[in-house]
């Protein structure tokens, strides 16, 4: 699971921390890794919680994989409209590369948390970290794809 810390002391009229800190782990580097496994090559736009029911159960259990739209990893999905179609993320060009091992990202990111309004990205923490240094090992796409796929 994502661990989360606050990073500043709480709201005096809610008491809720104003400001939240994830750090990319392993759960979330692997949610990337099986979206772009279902979305198959072009980046085609996967609905995570109906492809992780019929292919991949156990990827229900990790609910924070929109967090990685604050990497720049993944995107909603978008109607022919502009409008965003819900439940639908699509892997952006910075995840490809990121997870084919191409590029890095910042290991945390702090966001806002707010009540009324959805959380917004802040700013970046820690060191870049590539996806084996996430996953503290050698990743094999084609064996995720294939397990994933089938």
């Amino acid at each position: 699971m994502v661990r989360k810390t606050v990073d500043r002391a709480p709201c005096p009229c809610c008491g809720k921390p104003t400001l939240q800190r994830y750090k990319l782990d392993s759960e979330l580097a692997l949610s990337l890794a099986f979206i772009e496994a279902v979305g198959g090559p072009g980046q085609s736009e996967v609905n995570f919680i109906a492809a992780a029911k019929a292919k991949d159960p156990a990827r229900l259990c990790v609910k924070d994989y929109a967090l990685l739209r604050f990497w720049g990893l993944i995107e909603k999905a978008l109607r022919a409209d502009g409008s965003p179609k819900r439940g639908f993320w699509k892997i952006t060009d910075e995840g490809l590369s990121f997870l084919l091992g191409m590029s890095k990202v910042p290991s945390m990111v702090v966001t806002t948390r707010r009540a009324s309004t959805l959380p917004e990205r802040v700013r970046f923490d820690g060191a870049n970290v590539s996806i084996e240094e996430v996953l503290d090992t050698k990743v094999n796409l084609d064996e995720l794809r294939l397990g994933w796929t089938t």
